[in-house]
This record gives C-alpha cells, sequence and structure tokens, in this order.
C-alpha cells in the first residue's frame, strides 16, 4: 500500500485500486473514519468479484468481460456480493410506506440496506444505499464535462440520498449512513487517452449540494491491460467508483 495526499494506492492480487478523499472530510459527519472504511471495502469487494467475474468467465466462454460496464439492474449481484463480504445482513429494494414514515408522500425503494459493525466493539450502523452505473469517454476530443444523460444520474443520484436522509429511519436507534453509489467506467479509442479519474471526480463533485454537507470519496480500478478490450473499438481503462456520503453532521444536524 502506498499513500500520496488524500490519496492511497492499494495492490491486491494485483488489482491497482486508487482510493481518493480529496473532497472527503470525515470529521464532518458522525462515523466518517468508519463509513470510508466500509465505503473502501465495499469498493475493493466489488472490483475483486467484478475480476473473478471475468476470470471465470474467460475460461468458460472465451470471453474476458466485465459486468461493471453492464447497466445498473445488471451489477446488483456483485453488490450483493460484495456486500456480504461485510455482512450477512442485507436486503435489496426495500420499501419506505408513507403509513410508516409521515414525512414521505409516496412509497420510495432503496436498493440496498445493510447493517454493519465496525470490529467488535464497533459502532453498528444501517447503511442504506442507491446505486447509478455511468460511463466517460477518455478521448481528448471529447468534452471534460459529464455527458447530459450521466450527469443527470448524479443530480439524481444526489438528490436521492439527500431524500433517504429526510426519511431518516434509524432503525433499532442505530444511526443511518446514506450511501449514493456512481459506478462509472472510463473508455477510450487507441492511441486517443487523455482524461483519468481525477475528471471523473470532478464532474461529480460540481454536482454536490455542500450546504448539505455531502462527502465525496473515490476508488478506482485500473484495468489490467489484459482486460481492457471490451468492445471492437473503444478499450475500457478504469473503473471508478464513487461514493456520496451524509448523515449526521458533529453538530448534530
Amino acid at each position: 500500500m502506498m499513500y500520496m495526499q488524500n490519496k492511497q494506492i492499494l495492490i491486491l492480487n494485483k488489482m491497482k485500486i486508487i482510493l481518493d478523499k480529496k473532497y472527503y472530510k470525515s470529521d464532518s459527519i458522525n462515523n466518517g473514519r468508519i463509513i470510508a472504511r466500509f465505503f473502501e471495502n465495499l469498493a475493493a469487494n466489488i472490483f475483486r468479484q467484478a475480476y473473478k467475474y471475468s476470470v471465470e468467465n474467460q475460461k468458460i466462454t472465451g470471453q474476458a468481460e466485465l459486468p461493471l460496464i453492464f447497466g445498473e439492474r445488471n451489477i446488483y449481484s456483485t453488490i450483493a456480493v460484495a456486500i456480504n463480504e461485510i455482512t450477512p445482513i442485507h436486503i435489496s429494494e426495500w420499501a419506505f410506506n408513507p403509513s410508516q414514515h409521515s414525512n414521505i408522500e409516496k412509497s420510495r425503494r432503496v436498493d440496498f440496506w445493510c447493517l454493519n459493525k465496525d470490529g467488535e466493539n464497533g459502532t453498528p450502523l444501517n447503511y442504506f444505499i442507491e446505486i447509478k452505473k455511468g460511463w466517460y469517454c477518455l478521448n481528448k476530443a471529447s468534452n471534460v464535462a459529464f455527458q447530459a444523460v450521466i450527469n443527470k444520474d448524479i443530480v439524481d443520484l444526489v438528490q436521492q440520498t439527500k431524500d433517504l436522509k429526510s426519511i431518516s429511519p434509524e432503525w433499532d436507534d442505530l444511526d443511518d449512513v446514506f450511501l449514493g453509489i456512481s459506478i462509472i467506467h472510463g473508455y477510450y479509442d487507441d492511441d486517443k487517452l487523455y482524461y483519468n479519474e481525477h475528471n471523473v471526480r470532478e464532474n461529480i463533485y460540481k454536482n454536490l449540494d455542500i450546504d448539505s454537507n455531502l462527502q465525496l470519496i473515490t476508488s478506482t480500478w485500473y484495468i489490467p491491460s489484459d482486460l481492457e478490450s471490451q468492445w471492437d473499438k473503444s478499450k475500457c481503462k478504469f473503473i471508478t467508483i464513487a461514493g456520496i456520503v451524509t448523515n449526521k453532521s458533529n453538530d448534530g444536524k
């Protein structure tokens, strides 16, 4: 493991993973360090499961495809496996109903909920997780900004995360963590690689509502060269998992 300012590089089974905390202030929210560790473990588990999928699929079919370049609903099983590596207590598509929560007008669902205790004497926390899936062109001729549809997904994810906080379930009188996750793969054409994961991070950060005390943490897996070729013309250089985090701030709000 190598450390840089607000960044650490992990080498896990030949997997290069970059954890970036430039816009994550752990002291601004309750249990900030615990949440960061949870996100770091979750992202690494997602990457490991995706890599296992690719290796085993290649053995059987001859194709080294990566599930994390697929659509949102296609990757739920990968995320569920990753959560299960941390805690067996998890549920997908949980519904919140107006009859149970007077502060919402209509029923809504959260993609994942899990309960995790950080160590033997740690603090148990409820994690409510929303998922979005996107992509980003790394070619120099492309715009530095996200495509409109991806940018809208980030805006929606920010709002979903804030909406969960407004519901504030507080099951079993435990503290809640509201985590919006965006999984974005960066692709490029040969000899046209220009942008990187920093551009992905900045595009997400500019959509955060800073007044709501949202924190941003990202984890990026740089794909091994033998797995980059996923399409006829383009290659997948990396996959970034961004976590948009909120809960009670340290002033109790």
